[in-house]
C-alpha cells in the first residue's frame, strides 16, 4: 500500500507506493498530484510481484537485486525485512512443533501441507501442528475446513488444531495474537512452491525458529542465512518430511538470533534502511535518521492499496488524501502513536 515512511520538514519525505498502485493510480487519476509533489518526498516503487523494472517516475525500489531487472537505483530491502517488534524470540515454553500460517488460495497450497502433516503424524504420533488460515469465498481448496476433515481421523485432530477464520479477512486477528503461536512454536512449514516474499517467514525468523520451504522464501535474506539452521531448503514436496523432522530434531538448540535480527526485525533493520535511503540519488544529500522515520508503518502488508483492491484487503483513502491527513496530523501527536488503518489514518490517542 502507500506507506508514509517519513513526513517532509527540513529534508525530503520518504513514501513508498505498491507496483499495482502505480499501474492503476499513479498512472491514471492520482498522477498529476503525486507528481506535483515530487519536490517534498522521495517516492519508492515496492514491487509486488517480482521481478520488475525499476520506473523512471521513482528514485529508488524497495526490493532486492535478484528482482531488480535493470539497473535502477534498488534498496536490497523490502517489507519482509520488517517484522514488527512485537515478534521476538520470548521465553515462553515451545510446545507447538509445527505452525503454518496463510490464507486459502492455490498458490499456498493447502492440501500440500495436509498431506506432509498426515505423513509426519504417521512417523511422529506425538506431533502436535497448528494451522491459522484465514478463508474467504474465494478460498482454494473451496472449502479446506472439510478438506481437514476429510483427511484427518478424529485422534489426529486432537493433534492438528486448525484455526479457521472466515470475517474480517485477510486479518482477523491482531500482531500480539500472532505472536504468541510464533513464540511457542518449534518450525515454522510453508508450502507455496513460488513466492518469494512471504511476510510469514518474516515473522518467523524474527520469533527466532527456522522456516522448511522452497528456496524463494529466503531471497530476501543474506545468502549466509538461506541455509540450516535458520533455512531448511525444500524445493520437492518429498523433502517436507525429512526437512521438519531435522529441524524439529535441532529445536532443542535455539536457533541463533543475533545476526538474523538485523535482517527481519524492525527494531535492528531500520538503522540500515535509513542509511539507505540517505543515499539515494534524488534525496539531495539529507541524512534521514532513524528518530525521523515512521519504523512502525513497514509492518504493513504489501497486499494492501489505497483503493484498487477488492473487500476489506483496501486503504478507503484516496492516495491524494493518504499524503494530505499526513501532513495535516503530523506534528499534532508523536510519532510513535501515529499509524495506518484499513480505512484511513488513524490517530491512536483521538
Amino acid at each position: 500500500m502507500a506507506c508514509i515512511l517519513k513526513i517532509p520538514n527540513d529534508s525530503k519525505g520518504v513514501m513508498s507506493f505498491t507496483s499495482n498502485e502505480y499501474r492503476e493510480l499513479i498512472r491514471g487519476t492520482a498522477g498529476s498530484y503525486v507528481a506535483s509533489q515530487k519536490d517534498k518526498w522521495v517516492y519508492l516503487l515496492h514491487h509486488n510481484w517480482q521481478p520488475c523494472h525499476h520506473i523512471s517516475f521513482f528514485d529508488a525500489s524497495l526490493c532486492n537485486p535478484t528482482d531488480l531487472l535493470n539497473t535502477g537505483p534498488c534498496l536490497d530491502m523490502d517489507c519482509c525485512n520488517f517484522a514488527p517488534e512485537i515478534f521476538n524470540p520470548g521465553t515462553s515454553e515451545r510446545d507447538i512443533d509445527v505452525i503454518f500460517v496463510t490464507r486459502a488460495t492455490d498458490f499456498k497450497r493447502i492440501p500440500v501441507f495436509y498431506s506432509i502433516c498426515k505423513k509426519l503424524m504417521e512417523i511422529k504420533p506425538e506431533i502436535r501442528i497448528v494451522l491459522i488460515c484465514s478463508v474467504d469465498e474465494n478460498s482454494k481448496p473451496k472449502d479446506p475446513k472439510q478438506l481437514y476433515l476429510d483427511t484427518f481421523t478424529r485422534e489426529e485432530r486432537k493433534r492438528f488444531v486448525p484455526l479457521f477464520f472466515d470475517y474480517d479477512a485477510p486479518f482477523s486477528v491482531d500482531k500480539h495474537f500472532m505472536a504468541h503461536f510464533y513464540k511457542t512454536s518449534k518450525v515454522f512449514v510453508h508450502t507455496a512452491n513460488g513466492e518469494r516474499h512471504s511476510r510469514v517467514c518474516s515473522y518467523a525468523w524474527s520469533s527466532g525458529i527456522p522456516v522448511v520451504g522452497h528456496g524463494n522464501l529466503a531471497l530476501f535474506l543474506p545468502k549466509q542465512f538461506r541455509a540450516q539452521p535458520y533455512f531448511y531448503e525444500s524445493n520437492s514436496d518429498d523433502l517436507y518430511v525429512p526437512q521438519i523432522l531435522k529441524a524439529l530434531k535441532r529445536s532443542k538448540n535455539p536457533m541463533p538470533y543475533d545476526e538474523i535480527k538485523y535482517h527481519v526485525n524492525e527494531v535492528y533493520s531500520i538503522h540500515t534502511f535509513a542509511d539507505r535511503i540517505s543515499k539515494i540519488p534524488g534525496s539531495e544529500g539529507h541524512v534521514f535518521t532513524v528518530d525521523e522515520l515512521y519504523g512502525r508503518n513497514l509492518d504493513i502488508r504489501m497486499g494492501r492499496h489505497c483503493e484498487i483492491s477488492v473487500g476489506e484487503n483496501s486503504l478507503k483513502s484516496s492516495i491524494p488524501e493518504l499524503m494530505e491527513a499526513a501532513i495535516k496530523h503530523a506534528h499534532a501527536i508523536p510519532k510513535d502513536t501515529y499509524d495506518f488503518e484499513l480505512d484511513a489514518i488513524r490517530l491512536e490517542n483521538g
